[in-house]
């Protein structure tokens, strides 16, 4: 996701954390406390496929909301739609994206798109 912003030219920063470990929704929250902070759209992987953590995503969502509530939140699920159990409205997803061939065991290359309404509505244009 960096690369793609870096290339569109989009300012982004990364939190690291170490891929046993989950990401950590306090270190979020701190880093969105950050005085002068300001973000338009936060994101992150549901399952890490390499290491199979599954991040907690709907309690980083309700940090972003709280935090950032006009930043759009992102969420990659590729490795876990369909076999992970995901609240998707607590979570306060504006964004989560698939693909229908690996849990899903779908037709490979065929990727979807469940939005929000309002986060849909805002990106128009």
């Amino acid at each position: 996701m960096k690369v793609i912003c870096d290339t569109s030219g989009i300012p982004a920063e990364v939190l690291e954390f170490p891929e046993n470990n989950i990401v950590d929704p306090d270190t979020v929250s701190r880093h969105l406390s950050t005085p002068g902070a300001e973000y338009t759209t936060v994101a992150v992987v549901h399952c890490e496929t390499s290491s199979g953590v599954i991040n907690p995503v709907e309690e980083i969502g309700r940090v972003v909301k709280r935090l950032a509530p006009d930043a759009i939140y992102f969420v990659d699920a590729m490795s876990s739609f369909g076999a992970v159990p995901l609240d998707v409205k607590g979570g306060r997803l504006d964004f989560l994206v698939s693909s229908a061939n690996k849990c899903l065991q779908g037709v490979p290359g065929f990727a979807f798109v469940i939005a929000s309404k309002v986060a849909l509505a805002a990106s128009k244009g």
